[in-house]
Protein backbone atom coordinates (compact mmCIF):
# COMPACT_ATOMS: atom_id res chain seq x y z
CA UNK A 1 0.00 0.00 0.00
CA UNK A 2 1.36 3.42 -0.73
CA UNK A 3 2.15 5.11 2.37
CA UNK A 4 4.08 8.52 3.11
CA UNK A 5 5.62 9.96 6.38
CA UNK A 6 6.43 13.54 7.08
CA UNK A 7 9.02 15.28 8.99
CA UNK A 8 8.17 15.57 12.77
CA UNK A 9 8.18 19.48 11.39
CA UNK A 10 5.89 18.58 8.92
CA UNK A 11 3.49 16.60 10.65
CA UNK A 12 3.23 18.97 13.84
CA UNK A 13 2.30 21.83 11.55
CA UNK A 14 -0.25 19.99 9.75
CA UNK A 15 -1.69 19.19 13.47
CA UNK A 16 -1.83 22.67 13.70
CA UNK A 17 -3.21 23.53 10.64
CA UNK A 18 -6.13 21.17 11.40
CA UNK A 19 -7.01 22.21 15.07
CA UNK A 20 -9.46 24.90 13.82
CA UNK A 21 -11.47 23.32 10.64
CA UNK A 22 -11.81 20.48 13.01
CA UNK A 23 -13.51 22.75 16.02
CA UNK A 24 -15.55 23.82 12.98
CA UNK A 25 -16.53 20.24 12.39
CA UNK A 26 -17.77 19.34 15.64
CA UNK A 27 -19.73 22.82 15.64
CA UNK A 28 -21.62 22.05 12.62
CA UNK A 29 -22.15 18.20 13.56
CA UNK A 30 -24.22 19.58 17.25
CA UNK A 31 -25.79 22.25 15.25
CA UNK A 32 -27.62 19.26 12.68
CA UNK A 33 -29.45 17.57 15.72
CA UNK A 34 -32.91 16.75 14.30
CA UNK A 35 -35.00 17.94 17.43
CA UNK A 36 -34.50 20.79 20.34
CA UNK A 37 -35.63 20.14 24.27
CA UNK A 38 -37.84 21.84 25.73
CA UNK A 39 -39.47 22.16 29.17
CA UNK A 40 -42.45 20.31 27.64
CA UNK A 41 -40.34 18.07 25.79
CA UNK A 42 -38.20 17.56 22.40
CA UNK A 43 -39.80 19.28 19.69
CA UNK A 44 -38.63 17.26 16.03
CA UNK A 45 -37.69 19.18 12.69
CA UNK A 46 -40.23 17.39 9.95
CA UNK A 47 -37.05 17.57 7.32
CA UNK A 48 -37.48 16.57 3.33
CA UNK A 49 -36.44 12.84 3.07
CA UNK A 50 -33.50 14.34 0.49
CA UNK A 51 -32.37 16.52 2.45
CA UNK A 52 -32.43 14.08 6.24
CA UNK A 53 -29.96 11.74 4.00
CA UNK A 54 -27.85 14.49 3.39
CA UNK A 55 -27.52 15.55 7.23
CA UNK A 56 -26.67 11.90 8.17
CA UNK A 57 -24.05 11.52 5.45
CA UNK A 58 -22.16 14.43 6.21
CA UNK A 59 -22.84 14.84 10.22
CA UNK A 60 -23.60 11.31 11.18
CA UNK A 61 -20.72 9.97 9.05
CA UNK A 62 -18.03 12.09 7.46
CA UNK A 63 -18.01 14.54 10.48
CA UNK A 64 -17.19 12.08 13.09
CA UNK A 65 -13.90 11.41 12.26
CA UNK A 66 -13.30 15.47 14.09
CA UNK A 67 -12.68 13.96 17.73
CA UNK A 68 -11.26 10.33 16.59
CA UNK A 69 -8.16 12.71 14.84
CA UNK A 70 -7.88 14.88 18.19
CA UNK A 71 -7.35 11.69 19.85
CA UNK A 72 -5.14 10.32 17.71
CA UNK A 73 -3.01 14.14 18.15
CA UNK A 74 -3.00 13.61 21.94
CA UNK A 75 -1.17 10.23 21.84
CA UNK A 76 0.80 11.09 18.97
CA UNK A 77 2.08 14.34 21.13
CA UNK A 78 2.24 12.92 24.25
CA UNK A 79 5.16 10.18 22.84
CA UNK A 80 6.77 12.12 20.56
CA UNK A 81 10.08 13.10 22.49
CA UNK A 82 9.58 9.97 24.41
CA UNK A 83 13.28 9.19 23.04
CA UNK A 84 14.94 12.34 24.06
CA UNK A 85 17.03 12.78 27.02
CA UNK A 86 15.01 14.37 30.41
CA UNK A 87 11.83 13.08 28.92
CA UNK A 88 9.93 11.30 31.44
CA UNK A 89 6.47 10.14 31.13
CA UNK A 90 5.38 11.24 34.92
CA UNK A 91 6.36 14.81 33.95
CA UNK A 92 4.39 14.32 30.41
CA UNK A 93 1.42 13.20 31.82
CA UNK A 94 1.27 15.88 35.00
CA UNK A 95 1.75 18.84 32.48
CA UNK A 96 -1.21 17.72 30.82
CA UNK A 97 -3.48 17.21 33.63
CA UNK A 98 -2.39 20.25 35.62
CA UNK A 99 -3.41 22.36 31.92
CA UNK A 100 -6.64 20.28 31.11
CA UNK A 101 -8.07 20.42 34.93
CA UNK A 102 -9.00 24.62 35.74
CA UNK A 103 -10.59 24.70 32.63
CA UNK A 104 -12.63 21.77 32.90
CA UNK A 105 -13.94 22.73 36.20
CA UNK A 106 -14.23 26.73 34.59
CA UNK A 107 -16.54 25.75 31.77
CA UNK A 108 -19.03 23.06 33.06
CA UNK A 109 -19.17 25.54 36.61
CA UNK A 110 -20.45 28.42 33.84
CA UNK A 111 -22.64 25.93 31.90
CA UNK A 112 -24.15 24.14 34.94
CA UNK A 113 -25.02 27.57 35.98
CA UNK A 114 -26.71 29.23 33.25
CA UNK A 115 -28.53 26.04 32.63
CA UNK A 116 -29.69 26.46 36.55
CA UNK A 117 -30.42 29.95 36.23
CA UNK A 118 -32.57 29.40 33.01
CA UNK A 119 -35.09 26.73 34.97
CA UNK A 120 -35.42 29.39 37.60
CA UNK A 121 -36.30 32.28 35.77
CA UNK A 122 -39.94 32.64 34.43
CA UNK A 123 -38.75 34.23 31.74
CA UNK A 124 -36.21 31.18 30.68
CA UNK A 125 -37.69 28.33 32.01
CA UNK A 126 -39.62 27.07 28.96
CA UNK A 127 -36.45 26.70 27.02
CA UNK A 128 -34.79 24.02 30.01
CA UNK A 129 -35.46 20.65 29.90
CA UNK A 130 -36.23 19.91 33.62
CA UNK A 131 -34.23 17.11 35.31
CA UNK A 132 -35.07 15.94 38.70
CA UNK A 133 -33.24 13.83 41.04
CA UNK A 134 -32.82 9.94 39.21
CA UNK A 135 -34.75 7.84 41.63
CA UNK A 136 -32.12 6.18 44.12
CA UNK A 137 -28.97 8.64 44.26
CA UNK A 138 -28.32 11.04 46.53
CA UNK A 139 -28.82 14.52 46.42
CA UNK A 140 -25.52 15.81 46.24
CA UNK A 141 -24.45 12.83 43.26
CA UNK A 142 -27.78 14.55 41.64
CA UNK A 143 -25.68 17.58 41.42
CA UNK A 144 -22.33 16.80 40.63
CA UNK A 145 -22.88 14.25 38.15
CA UNK A 146 -24.60 16.76 35.50
CA UNK A 147 -21.71 19.08 36.12
CA UNK A 148 -18.95 17.30 35.77
CA UNK A 149 -20.19 14.37 33.78
CA UNK A 150 -18.59 11.50 36.05
CA UNK A 151 -20.85 9.26 34.59
CA UNK A 152 -22.65 10.52 31.70
CA UNK A 153 -22.07 14.11 30.02
CA UNK A 154 -20.80 17.21 31.66
CA UNK A 155 -23.13 20.40 31.60
CA UNK A 156 -20.41 22.04 28.79
CA UNK A 157 -21.24 18.29 27.06
CA UNK A 158 -18.36 18.63 24.38
CA UNK A 159 -15.71 18.08 27.58
CA UNK A 160 -16.59 14.64 27.64
CA UNK A 161 -12.94 14.91 25.31
CA UNK A 162 -11.36 15.86 28.14
CA UNK A 163 -12.21 13.50 30.60
CA UNK A 164 -11.75 10.61 28.71
CA UNK A 165 -8.76 11.95 27.77
CA UNK A 166 -7.44 12.91 31.17
CA UNK A 167 -8.41 8.87 31.96
CA UNK A 168 -6.51 7.50 29.19
CA UNK A 169 -3.46 10.07 29.94
CA UNK A 170 -3.44 7.92 33.20
CA UNK A 171 -3.53 4.83 31.49
CA UNK A 172 -1.04 6.09 28.87
CA UNK A 173 2.28 4.62 30.65
CA UNK A 174 0.61 0.87 30.32
CA UNK A 175 -0.15 2.01 26.62
CA UNK A 176 3.16 2.96 26.06
CA UNK A 177 4.86 -0.11 27.58
CA UNK A 178 2.78 -2.37 25.55
CA UNK A 179 3.21 -0.47 22.54
CA UNK A 180 7.01 -0.56 22.81
CA UNK A 181 7.10 -4.44 23.88
CA UNK A 182 4.86 -5.43 20.86
CA UNK A 183 7.35 -3.95 18.29
CA UNK A 184 6.27 -4.01 14.62
CA UNK A 185 3.47 -6.51 13.38
CA UNK A 186 3.23 -7.71 17.19
CA UNK A 187 1.58 -4.30 17.58
CA UNK A 188 -1.15 -5.66 15.82
CA UNK A 189 -2.23 -7.93 18.65
CA UNK A 190 -2.46 -4.73 21.02
CA UNK A 191 -5.11 -3.06 18.67
CA UNK A 192 -6.99 -6.29 18.07
CA UNK A 193 -7.61 -6.75 21.83
CA UNK A 194 -8.85 -3.26 21.81
CA UNK A 195 -11.16 -3.67 19.14
CA UNK A 196 -12.40 -6.99 20.92
CA UNK A 197 -12.89 -4.70 24.08
CA UNK A 198 -15.40 -2.67 22.26
CA UNK A 199 -17.26 -5.16 21.02
CA UNK A 200 -17.61 -6.36 24.89
CA UNK A 201 -18.53 -2.74 25.69
CA UNK A 202 -21.07 -2.31 23.52
CA UNK A 203 -24.22 -2.80 25.60
CA UNK A 204 -22.38 -0.17 28.22
CA UNK A 205 -22.68 2.78 25.49
CA UNK A 206 -19.32 3.56 26.51
CA UNK A 207 -17.02 5.97 24.29
CA UNK A 208 -13.75 5.11 26.08
CA UNK A 209 -12.94 1.91 24.42
CA UNK A 210 -13.30 3.46 21.27
CA UNK A 211 -11.43 6.45 22.81
CA UNK A 212 -8.48 3.88 24.08
CA UNK A 213 -7.98 2.55 20.08
CA UNK A 214 -7.98 6.12 18.64
CA UNK A 215 -5.53 7.91 21.57
CA UNK A 216 -3.01 4.43 21.15
CA UNK A 217 -3.07 4.89 17.70
CA UNK A 218 -1.94 7.73 17.98
CA UNK A 219 0.62 6.96 20.91
CA UNK A 220 2.32 4.77 18.24
CA UNK A 221 2.36 7.16 15.46
CA UNK A 222 4.35 9.01 18.31
CA UNK A 223 6.36 6.17 19.31
CA UNK A 224 7.35 6.07 15.72
CA UNK A 225 7.99 9.68 15.24
CA UNK A 226 4.98 10.03 12.57
CA UNK A 227 1.86 9.68 11.04
CA UNK A 228 1.47 7.61 8.06
CA UNK A 229 -0.27 8.82 5.27
CA UNK A 230 -2.03 7.28 2.53
CA UNK A 231 -0.19 8.61 -1.02
CA UNK A 232 -0.59 8.48 -5.18
CA UNK A 233 -3.23 6.40 -6.34
CA UNK A 234 -4.23 4.53 -2.95
CA UNK A 235 -5.23 7.63 -1.20
CA UNK A 236 -7.66 8.78 -4.22
CA UNK A 237 -8.87 5.24 -4.16
CA UNK A 238 -9.76 4.85 0.07
CA UNK A 239 -11.27 8.06 -0.88
CA UNK A 240 -13.24 6.56 -2.81
CA UNK A 241 -14.28 3.82 -0.94
CA UNK A 242 -15.07 5.93 2.40
CA UNK A 243 -17.30 8.44 0.15
CA UNK A 244 -19.77 5.67 -1.50
CA UNK A 245 -19.85 3.62 2.22
CA UNK A 246 -20.78 7.10 3.87
CA UNK A 247 -23.51 8.00 1.68
CA UNK A 248 -24.50 4.39 1.74
CA UNK A 249 -24.19 4.43 5.31
CA UNK A 250 -26.33 7.48 5.50
CA UNK A 251 -28.66 5.90 3.45
CA UNK A 252 -29.05 3.20 5.89
CA UNK A 253 -29.23 5.15 9.01
CA UNK A 254 -32.74 6.79 7.56
CA UNK A 255 -34.20 3.18 6.99
CA UNK A 256 -32.33 0.31 9.71
CA UNK A 257 -29.71 1.43 12.47
CA UNK A 258 -26.85 0.65 10.21
CA UNK A 259 -23.99 1.36 13.20
CA UNK A 260 -21.58 -1.18 12.53
CA UNK A 261 -20.58 0.25 9.42
CA UNK A 262 -19.22 2.82 11.14
CA UNK A 263 -16.70 0.37 11.97
CA UNK A 264 -15.75 1.11 8.40
CA UNK A 265 -15.93 4.70 7.28
CA UNK A 266 -14.93 6.15 10.58
CA UNK A 267 -11.59 4.32 10.32
CA UNK A 268 -11.22 4.98 6.70
CA UNK A 269 -12.41 8.98 7.15
CA UNK A 270 -10.24 9.44 9.72
CA UNK A 271 -6.96 8.43 7.46
CA UNK A 272 -7.92 9.56 4.37
CA UNK A 273 -8.57 13.05 6.27
CA UNK A 274 -5.46 13.41 7.49
CA UNK A 275 -3.81 12.19 4.53
CA UNK A 276 -5.00 14.94 2.47
CA UNK A 277 -4.27 17.37 4.49
CA UNK A 278 -0.42 16.72 3.37
CA UNK A 279 -1.72 19.37 0.53
CA UNK A 280 -2.26 22.03 2.40
CA UNK A 281 1.38 22.62 1.27
CA UNK A 282 0.54 23.45 -1.99
CA UNK A 283 -1.60 26.40 -0.20
CA UNK A 284 0.66 28.14 1.86
CA UNK A 285 -1.60 31.00 2.48
CA UNK A 286 -4.67 28.53 3.69
CA UNK A 287 -2.19 26.83 5.47
CA UNK A 288 -0.70 29.68 7.59
CA UNK A 289 -4.25 31.29 8.23
CA UNK A 290 -5.57 28.26 9.83
CA UNK A 291 -2.16 27.65 11.79
CA UNK A 292 -3.20 31.07 13.11
CA UNK A 293 -6.39 30.25 14.28
CA UNK A 294 -5.39 27.36 16.05
CA UNK A 295 -5.20 30.10 18.87
CA UNK A 296 -8.99 30.26 19.50
CA UNK A 297 -9.80 26.86 18.48
CA UNK A 298 -10.03 25.15 22.21
CA UNK A 299 -12.40 28.44 22.85
CA UNK A 300 -14.46 27.79 19.86
CA UNK A 301 -15.00 24.37 20.98
CA UNK A 302 -15.97 24.65 24.35
CA UNK A 303 -17.62 27.61 24.11
CA UNK A 304 -20.23 27.10 21.44
CA UNK A 305 -22.94 24.78 22.54
CA UNK A 306 -24.19 27.58 24.81
CA UNK A 307 -24.76 30.19 21.82
CA UNK A 308 -25.37 27.56 19.03
CA UNK A 309 -28.63 26.07 21.48
CA UNK A 310 -29.94 29.43 22.19
CA UNK A 311 -29.98 30.26 19.01
CA UNK A 312 -31.43 26.95 17.31
CA UNK A 313 -34.27 26.87 20.17
CA UNK A 314 -35.00 30.58 19.33
CA UNK A 315 -35.39 29.58 15.44
CA UNK A 316 -37.09 26.47 16.27
CA UNK A 317 -40.47 27.55 16.74
CA UNK A 318 -41.55 28.62 13.38
CA UNK A 319 -40.19 25.36 11.71
CA UNK A 320 -41.42 23.07 14.34
CA UNK A 321 -43.85 21.85 10.95
CA UNK A 322 -41.59 21.89 8.61
CA UNK A 323 -39.75 24.34 6.34
CA UNK A 324 -38.37 25.85 3.02
CA UNK A 325 -34.91 24.64 2.13
CA UNK A 326 -33.31 28.13 2.45
CA UNK A 327 -34.94 28.24 6.16
CA UNK A 328 -33.77 24.77 6.88
CA UNK A 329 -30.23 25.68 4.92
CA UNK A 330 -30.41 28.65 7.40
CA UNK A 331 -30.73 26.76 10.33
CA UNK A 332 -28.44 23.86 9.78
CA UNK A 333 -25.89 26.41 7.82
CA UNK A 334 -26.19 30.54 8.82
CA UNK A 335 -26.30 29.47 13.16
CA UNK A 336 -23.16 27.58 13.36
CA UNK A 337 -21.49 30.16 11.06
CA UNK A 338 -22.79 32.69 13.11
CA UNK A 339 -21.64 30.99 16.42
CA UNK A 340 -18.10 30.29 14.89
CA UNK A 341 -17.82 34.07 13.75
CA UNK A 342 -18.82 35.01 17.61
CA UNK A 343 -16.44 32.99 19.31
CA UNK A 344 -13.63 34.07 17.50
CA UNK A 345 -14.85 37.70 17.87
CA UNK A 346 -14.84 37.01 21.92
CA UNK A 347 -11.95 34.79 22.13
CA UNK A 348 -10.30 38.22 21.07
CA UNK A 349 -10.77 39.78 24.15
CA UNK A 350 -10.22 36.85 26.11
CA UNK A 351 -6.68 36.89 24.66
CA UNK A 352 -6.00 40.22 26.11
CA UNK A 353 -6.71 38.71 29.62
CA UNK A 354 -3.79 38.28 32.20
CA UNK A 355 -2.28 34.71 31.51
CA UNK A 356 -3.00 33.22 35.37
CA UNK A 357 -7.06 34.26 33.66
CA UNK A 358 -6.47 32.47 30.23
CA UNK A 359 -5.09 29.07 31.97
CA UNK A 360 -8.48 28.59 33.13
CA UNK A 361 -10.42 28.80 30.22
CA UNK A 362 -7.97 27.27 27.51
CA UNK A 363 -5.15 24.44 28.51
CA UNK A 364 -3.28 25.61 25.38
CA UNK A 365 -2.35 28.82 26.28
CA UNK A 366 1.61 28.76 26.51
CA UNK A 367 3.24 30.66 29.99
CA UNK A 368 4.25 34.10 28.40
CA UNK A 369 8.03 33.49 29.39
CA UNK A 370 7.89 29.60 28.02
CA UNK A 371 9.31 28.84 24.76
CA UNK A 372 6.89 26.99 21.93
CA UNK A 373 6.84 23.86 21.23
CA UNK A 374 4.48 21.52 19.29
CA UNK A 375 4.44 18.73 21.85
Amino acid sequence: MGTGAGSRGEVSGRIQALRFPLACVVVWIHAHEPSVHFSGGSSPLVLPWGYRWLLETLFDDMARVAVPLYFVFSGYLLFLRSSEAGWTWGNAVQQRLSRMLPPYLFWNTLFFSVQQLGRWMPVTRAYFRDRGPVEGTSLVWSWIDPWLGLTGHPADVPLWYLRDLAFLLLLSGVIGGCLRWLRGPAALLYFVAVLVLEFACQPLHSRLPSDLFWFSCGCWCGLNGTIPDLTGSWRRFMTGVWLVASVWRGYGLLNSSMWRMAWLTVPLGVWVAWSWSAELRRYPHLRAQWQRLAAPSFFLFAAHVLPLVALRKLAWRSLESGGSLPSLLGLYGVIPGIVVLGCLGLHRGIARLPWRCQKWIDPTVNHPKASVRPA
